[in-house]
């Protein structure tokens, strides 16, 4: 019975690792089947996986980027927070290499191809998380370490009771062996784990975190480090304005309506901060200026919105931003600076108390960012978090994750977005937030579907919880066996009581187990 179940625990184990290998081969799913490439001067439409190298494919703008190339025509700006996390996109122009699975946010490419899927960046990630899975060290279940003693131990006790009671008086050999073999509870064993396991994801599942590995809530229990991502984890994963600094007579609506009037005609990831305010109206031509910002003409005036040196050039006057605290975008009109306008995603309302919470819990809390700005360590200084790490690739999460392990760390990773991929998967215990990409959830052991990171101290909490019931399951379990056995042997406890007891076991074992759901 006990290998039964032992056997059946491996099984849906291995079926669980199964499924989560399957689900990441849907990362290549995300690029485009078909992509437009140039044949004898004419733009023919063909799958991407038969493109080779040397040809040129057409990126329009707002299209996902199909293959790693490097540009030969046309300028633009590319959103590559699928590797770094960050929200402003990347001014790109002939020469630059574009990635797979990167957006082209502003206007159209054309590119030389410079390999097979199997040869980008994206498929680099890809064997990333699967080498991390591979490092991944599986917990043994306690069930697993006794198994072979206590089977071992029953037949022997057994086979021993049999041999003595049939020479000490053998008309009771029979019920005495039959009263071991039934006593001897391996269910109460084979429960101790999975039974507290199953009613501790039950009650996480009733507050919003979804638990995907059974082995991460044990690793969570003894984790020693928590580490954060900072875009759309700490932070909410959107721009917004967070400050106006008007240079001249017009006031502070005034500035935020023109802007609004301006960013309607973009698709830059800016234009979402404007995106409830009331817009002035009037403006005519409208005109984007790839890397640089917007231009405009109302009642006979240019306007401009964006870079600090695109605007000089229409107002020279303009004074340099204000800080590094804010992403600044500036604002003018022909001859006179308007305006900065900052922007800025805000920290999440619960990202202070939850950090808090973790230090005075005894964890080490750390920012690991891929965010190369300046905001990655104000974050971390306004949160109080000691430790940061910014401008990281998903290669360079893993090696410190890596570093921390080898001297003994125990990792729990906080992430959102295809980059933490890797890291999730390498680290003892993941979370993905609400938002996350659907790699990151495949990767993470815990989902937050609710988006509260307080969620991420409750779950901590809720595991260490579980490993106490899961000491007290076996405590019990074993206590019983060693116990209930000798007593059956000596001939001091009769089938039918020996069956009752084995049931009571399992019992207890369940309902100690159902304390999680509390």
């Amino acid at each position: 019975m006990f290998t039964f179940f032992l056997l059946l625990g491996r099984f849906l184990e291995h079926r669980v690792r199964q499924r989560h290998a399957l689900t990441w081969f849907d990362a290549e799913s995300t690029l485009p089947g078909a992509v437009t490439t140039k044949c004898d001067a004419l733009w023919v439409t063909v799958p991407r996986i038969q493109l080779q190298g040397g040809e040129t494919v057409l990126v329009k703008a707002g299209a996902t980027v199909p293959v790693d190339a490097q540009i030969v025509a046309g300028s633009s700006a590319v959103k590559e927070d699928t590797f770094n996390g960050e929200h402003l996109p990347r001014a790109v122009t002939t020469g630059d290499t574009i990635y797979a699975g990167t957006v082209n946010v502003e206007a159209a490419l054309q590119a030389k191809v410079l390999g097979s899927y199997r040869e980008s960046r994206l498929a680099a990630l890809q064997h990333s998380v699967e080498l991390a899975q591979t490092k991944k060290p599986q917990l043994a279940k306690l069930a697993d370490r006794i198994a072979s003693w206590f089977v071992a131990g029953i037949l022997l006790v057994t086979t021993l009771t049999a041999v003595v009671w049939s020479q000490l008086a053998p008309e009771q050999a029979l019920w005495i062996t039959l009263s071991v073999l039934v006593i001897s509870c391996p269910c109460a064993l084979a429960l101790a784990t999975p039974a507290a396991l199953t009613s501790a994801a039950s009650a996480l599942r009733a507050h919003g975190v979804i638990v995907r590995g059974e082995n991460a809530l044990d690793s969570l229990s003894r984790a020693t480090h928590l580490l954060f991502d900072k875009t759309g984890t700490l932070t909410e994963g959107s721009l917004a304005i967070a400050d106006v600094r008007p240079l001249g007579d017009v006031g502070t609506q005034d500035i935020l309506a023109i802007g609004a009037a301006l960013q309607h005609y973009s698709s830059h990831p800016i234009a979402r901060a404007f995106a409830g305010i009331t817009g002035t109206t009037g403006f005519k031509d409208v005109n984007y200026r790839v890397g640089a910002g917007l231009e405009a003409h109302q009642n006979g005036g240019t306007y401009r919105m964006g870079s600090a040196q695109f605007c000089r050039q229409l107002a020279p006057d303009l004074p340099t931003a204000p800080d590094k605290l804010l992403y600044w975008v500036a604002l003018c009109r022909e001859g006179s600076p308007l305006a900065w306008i900052g922007l800025n995603d805000h920290t999440r309302g619960e990202a202070g108390d939850v950090i808090t919470s973790a230090q005075q819990a005894g964890l080490q809390v750390e920012l690991l960012s891929g965010d190369s700005s300046a905001q990655g360590p104000l974050l971390a200084r306004s949160l109080g978090i000691s430790t940061v790490n910014h401008g990281l690739t998903p290669q360079q999460k893993m090696a410190h994750v890596q570093q921390l392990q080898t001297k003994g760390a125990v990792v729990a990773m906080v992430g959102d977005g295809l980059n933490d991929a890797p890291v999730l998967s390498l680290a003892d215990a993941s979370f993905a937030v609400t938002g996350a990409t659907d790699l990151a959830r495949t990767q993470a052991d815990f989902v937050i579907v609710g988006g509260d990171l307080h969620a991420v101290i409750d779950t901590w909490r809720k595991a260490r919880q579980c490993r106490r019931i899961i000491g007290q399951n076996f405590t019990w379990a074993l206590g019983y066996n060693i116990c209930a056995i000798p007593l059956a042997a000596m001939g001091f406890i009769p089938p039918w009581a020996a069956a009752i007891g084995m049931s009571l076991s399992s019992l207890l074992v369940v309902a100690n187990s159902l304390r999680l759901n509390r």
